[in-house]
This record gives C-alpha cells, structure tokens and sequence, in this order.
C-alpha cells in the first residue's frame, strides 16, 4: 500500500527540538507527582492499588467486583475489612499487578503508571505531527497535546485511566492512518472496553462517526475487511460489561453502601436543579488545581479547547475529518455522563459522578483539531491566539503553579 505523502516527508528538526522539550518536561513534571505527591492521592489511589492487589492474589478476568475489599494504605499485603468500589475490567490491574512479583512498594508503581503515561504522549505526539505534514503546525500541536490539565497528576499514580489513554492513542493512531488503520480501531477499542466503560464509549463514538459519516454520505466505498476487525474490537471490549449483564442485570457494579445517601439527607432538587451542579463540578474539576478558581473562569478555560477544535475543523477540512468526530463523541459522552449522574443521584443520591478526567480519552483528537483554530486566530489577530493558548495553558499543573504564584 502506498503511504499518503505526509508520512513520508520527514520531521523538520525545529519540530523535533520542540517535541523533546515537551516530553522531558512531562516527564519530569509526572516524575515528581509519582515521588513526591503524598499516598494515598485523592484519585482513587487506594481502591486502584487494592484491586492491583486483589488480581495479583486471585486473577480473574471476570471478577465480581462486589467482592472487592480496601487494603490498608500502610501494608499493601493487609486487608481491611472495608468494601472497594472500583468497578472496572481487571486488565490494568493484572498488568500492574505482575510487578508485585519484585515489590510491593506503592512508590514503583507509581512508576510505571509514569511510563504508561509518557508512552501515551509520545504515540499520541507522534500520530499528530505526522498528520499534520511539513506543512502544519506541528510545534503548536506538540505544546496542547501535552496540556490536558490531570494528565500529569494521573500518570504519576496508580490509576487506570493511564491504560485508557494508551489505548485512546492506539485509536488516534488509527484514525489519524498510519497504516493498518481498521486493526488500531479494533485493538483500541477491545484495550480501551478491557479497561474502562467511558474509554469505550466515548472512542467507540468517535469510531463509529469517523468510519460510518463517509459510508453514509457515499465518500467512501463499503468494504467489510475495512469494518469487520473495528467489529471484533468493539464487541472484545464491550464482553466484560455484557457479562456483568448477564451475572446481575447491570452493565457496572455500584457500591450503594459507599455512594448512597439517605432519601432524608438529599437535597431535593429537579434536574435542571442537577444540571446547574454537574456542570458547575465538571468546571471545578478541569484545572489541575481543583476548585481554586472562580467557577465562571474554569467553565470558559474547560470550553475554550472544544471552541478552539471546532473552529479549527471547519478551518481545514482534512483536520476535521478527525475533529469533527471527536468533539461528536465529546458531546455524546457528555449527555450520557450527564444522564447517568442525574439517574444514579435519583436512585440512589450519588453526587460524585461529574469528573473531568473521564475526557482524557478525547483529547488527542481536540488538540489536533485546535491546533489550526490557534492558526485561524493568529491569521486575524495574533493576540487573541497568545490569550487562546494562555486559556489552554493555565489549567495545567506548570500553568496552575505560575497562576498561584502571581495571584500570591
């Protein structure tokens, strides 16, 4: 098969210098997270190294997660009597898990959820510059595909959304064309079911749009041996929830224990009531400096890169060919975290469903789109593309710290 030109032409060097900044940078700034940031985090650290623990004693590719206890945060090998509450597929975890075999100090996974993280950037930095071409703003790319704000804080622990963003590179890689596009789509997709539900669907969306859009408006012939491998993927990853279904009517374990609330203690409210207060706590959660900033002010810094992709899309046709279907895949899997916090709050008062790292997943197809956004900006007026990227930059950790720092 003969490769599209812009796989060919080699990086420009520029490019290269750019990229092993931002590389060494992230991983210095993750480096730190893993030994420095106390343990246990509060991303769910605990109940992810209880079940690494669980899978490296007893494996068992369909767990019952209902069985799931905590160990203590002292003594990775004791077990408390309190009940988890992860819910996910066990492939992480039994990965993780092998390292217990050498140590169980929580400092060396940590590590290697660092290695998980920087491969993701690198495949995902590496997948996008060569999209982009000679031509393209590669440098601009390469500085917002490492801005999604957690992405640092996540990769420096142990959590399994370091796993979900490997296998949402694997799909952007696909997409993007690298070669052997339909076996990425269906290997991402089966790794991104085999470790989180939002993984699955909101790149199984992104799919579906970005393969089924040209099929249905005839740009593109029908050709089984193109879908039926993104087919298999998709039904790999969707085998652990199916058997959830089947064992207890659920596609998820919930543990109503931990996230229930007595009907007495909920506030009653409506569900436009709900809307104001997901949204307000999915702004909150988006920089990486948690509810430090006025809410108004995080709600435009969490929009500005999904403005920044859509104008950038409908800038360059070829670039929206993978943007459109991401900011598509934005928006449905924001409607069904919306509908299912609003489900889970009238059943059971569950008010911890609104969190902003569930959209990581996305993000390597929004910074691609945004970057010729920033390039239609400056065409108009340079100053508004400094402010847009100044938006996408204080979120993050580095920018968080400078934000603390001036504000002091």
């Amino acid at each position: 098969m003969q490769m599209p030109p812009t796989w060919m032409k080699r990086p420009q060097p520029g490019w290269r210098s750019c990229a092993m900044v931002v590389l060494v940078v992230f991983a210095a700034l993750t480096t730190m997270v893993a030994l420095r940031m106390p343990y246990p985090s509060t991303f769910d650290e605990l109940p992810h190294v209880s079940v690494v623990r669980a899978q490296y004693e007893h494996p068992a590719p369909f767990a019952d997660a209902s069985t799931y206890r905590m160990v203590s945060r002292d003594d990775l090998a004791r077990w408390t009597t309190a009940s988890n509450y992860i819910n996910h597929p066990p492939l992480y975890y039994m990965m993780i898990g092998q390292m217990l075999r050498v140590t169980s100090d929580v400092y060396a996974l940590r590590l290697a959820n660092v290695v998980l993280a920087l491969v993701a950037l690198a495949i995902g930095l590496w997948a996008g510059v060569r999209y982009l071409g000679a031509g393209g703003d590669r440098t601009v790319f390469v500085i917002l595909i490492a801005c999604f704000p957690k992405a640092p804080l996540i990769g420096g622990i142990v959590n399994n959304d370091n796993l979900a963003n490997i296998a949402a590179v694997i799909v952007f890689v696909g997409l993007t064309g690298a070669g052997g596009g339909a076996w990425l789509l269906g290997i991402g997709l089966a790794l991104a079911g085999w470790t989180k539900l939002t993984a699955l669907v909101s790149l199984g969306t992104a799919v579906i749009i970005a393969r089924g859009w040209p099929l249905m408006r005839g740009r593109r012939a029908w050709r089984f041996a193109d879908l039926w491998p993104i087919a298999l993927g998709g039904a790999v990853g969707a085998l652990p929830y199916l058997v959830n279904y089947a064992r207890t009517g659920h596609l998820l374990y919930v543990n109503e224990a931990l996230y229930g609330v007595p009907l007495a203690d909920r506030p009653q409210i409506y569900i436009q009531d709900y809307a104001v207060f997901f949204f307000a706590t999915l702004a909150d959660k988006w920089p990486a400096a948690e509810f430090q900033l006025p809410v108004v002010f995080s709600a435009i810094l969490a929009l500005a890169p999904v403005a920044l992709a859509a104008l950038g899309s409908r800038a360059d046709r070829r670039i929206g060919a993978i943007g459109w279907p991401f900011l598509a895949a934005f928006g449905v899997t924001l409607v069904i975290h919306f509908w299912f916090g609003w489900s889970a709050f009238q059943r059971i008062g569950d008010q911890s469903i609104a969190q902003s790292r569930y959209y990581a997943v996305l993000w390597p197809g929004i910074a691609l789109a945004a970057t010729p956004g920033i390039r239609a900006l400056a065409q108009w007026w340079r100053p508004l593309a400094v402010l847009a990227m100044l938006m996408i930059l204080i979120p993050t950790v580095p920018g968080g710290a400078i934000t603390a720092l001036l504000l002091r």
